[in-house]
């Protein structure tokens, strides 16, 4: 199976040539032509997934908020593209049936409940440890970590009052559906800053490795 890292190599060696870079130079764009085929990968997968169980507006709200956090708090990640396709398409899928199914039936006093228990866990939790790295992209800078915190915290209020906003003049069952998908992809964001969202993707890497061939890649 070629993979996105495959790929990425040849179009940067291909604009190395090209641009007659020298090779930190080439690496660096490898390293942002595997992200972009990544992120293209993995969005294309989980849209076209969502938009066939017929929850895209579910998924793109907890998609939203898990992203937004996590580009600034870190957490666990599967040791490849593929597998990181397969478990976020998965949990994502999950979080937009749920909140199509169920956001609809719940009361603002449900809702408030379950944003404010988000707060009080997801402040702990950024105060523990994020930002959450992994030994290939630690980040050693006290001055960066402390600008990631704070940058999370922010994060974290802003969408607490986006939510309770929503909640108090939304009104809506769309929109309680909404936010019930946005508080599922919050606290799954929340959860995998987590020593034991760490030790939950151990448990899944497993499996894939105990599975066919194509999980290996």
């Amino acid at each position: 199976m070629v993979e996105v890292r495959d790929v990425a190599a040849g179009i940067a060696h291909y604009l190395g040539k090209e641009l007659q870079l020298d090779v930190k130079n080439t690496d660096m764009v490898r390293f942002g032509v595997e992200l972009f085929l990544a992120f293209l990968v993995g969005f294309g997968v989980l849209i076209g997934v969502a938009w066939g169980l017929g929850i895209l507006p579910y998924v793109l709200t907890a998609w939203f908020t898990l992203n937004g956090l996590r580009i600034i708090s870190g957490g666990a990640h599967a040791s490849s593209l593929f597998r990181c396709t397969i478990i976020g398409t998965v949990i994502l899928t999950g979080i937009g049936e749920l909140a199509f199914r169920f956001g609809a039936l719940a009361s603002q006093e449900l809702l408030l409940s379950l944003v404010a228990f988000s707060m009080i866990v997801g402040v702990y939790v950024i105060y523990k440890w994020s930002p959450a790295d992994t030994p290939a992209k630690p980040v050693v800078s006290a001055v960066k970590r402390a600008r990631f915190r704070r940058f999370s915290y922010i994060f974290t209020s802003v969408w607490v009052v986006g939510m309770s906003v929503l909640i108090f003049w939304g009104g809506s069952p769309i929109i309680f559906s909404l936010v019930m998908a946005s508080i599922g992809g919050f606290l799954r964001q929340i959860f995998s800053i987590t020593p034991a969202g760490y030790r939950f993707i151990a448990a899944v890497e497993i499996v894939f490795d105990k599975c066919a061939f194509p999980f290996r890649q």
